[in-house]
């Protein structure tokens, strides 16, 4: 509760929020949030750790030249530059396998798809290595949605802005601190001599670290 309001900056969380954290961490809020305030969250994962503030112009210029409003752009560091790597790695994976509507295929995409019960609101807040973009798909009287929309009129939105900037593939740039190591994934560890003939198929895969907390020890589950 207290890294969104005092580091993400929402706004729309009330007191009641703090004193029911289980509900909190899936989403389930007293008043909810607005769609400005959750993709300005992710700012955070996009701007490789920095959180920015959101704006609607960024300066007001009189006929003569005089700037008479400046709404410069503000930063804040929130996480370093490896986490946020980290999370973008995760929500490109969550892209793959959810919500693989709005995947961008030549151009990097990284986001997360949200559904509340009975299927009422539909969210899905995305980026790429240019821009973040987020889609609240609804009724203003909720019922049902039995649609995935919102994944495709962001893809719709996106894939024509970067066309518009010339922009036909990008990849997330790999920050300095991010090392790879083959893992076993059923203990967390570096592979054994058996975790390749575990019953369900070979447990080992790749997986990036932030450099200092990759395993050291081996797996003991495979024995």
């Amino acid at each position: 509760y207290d890294f969104m309001v005092n580091s993400l900056h929402f706004t729309t969380l009330v007191e009641a929020d703090s004193q029911s954290l289980a509900p909190l961490s899936v989403g389930a809020l007293t008043d909810g949030v607005t769609l400005r305030e959750m993709i300005t969250a992710y700012t955070v994962f996009a701007g490789g750790g920095m959180y920015t503030s959101y704006r609607s112009y960024s300066r007001v210029v009189s006929y003569d030249g005089k700037t008479v409003l400046d709404n410069s752009i503000e930063r804040e560091a929130v996480f370093s530059e490896q986490t946020a790597y980290l999370m973008t790695d995760i929500l490109s994976s969550s892209v793959d396998s959810i919500a693989g509507a709005a995947d961008l295929k030549t151009i990097a995409t990284a986001g997360k798809s949200g559904t509340t019960s009975s299927s009422k609101d539909r969210w899905f807040i995305g980026y790429t290595p240019q821009y973040l973009a987020g889609i609240w798909w609804g009724y203003d009287t909720p019922s049902e949605l039995n649609n995935t929309h919102h994944f495709t009129l962001w893809k719709e939105v996106m894939a024509q802005l970067h066309s518009m900037k010339g922009i036909s593939e990008d990849t997330f740039e790999k920050p300095s601190g991010i090392v790879s190591r083959s893992v076993c994934w059923k203990s967390g560890k570096l592979p054994g001599p058996y975790c390749s003939s575990d019953p369900q198929g070979s447990t080992v895969e790749t997986f990036y670290y932030k450099e200092g907390t990759q395993p050291t020890e081996t797996c003991t589950v495979h024995h």
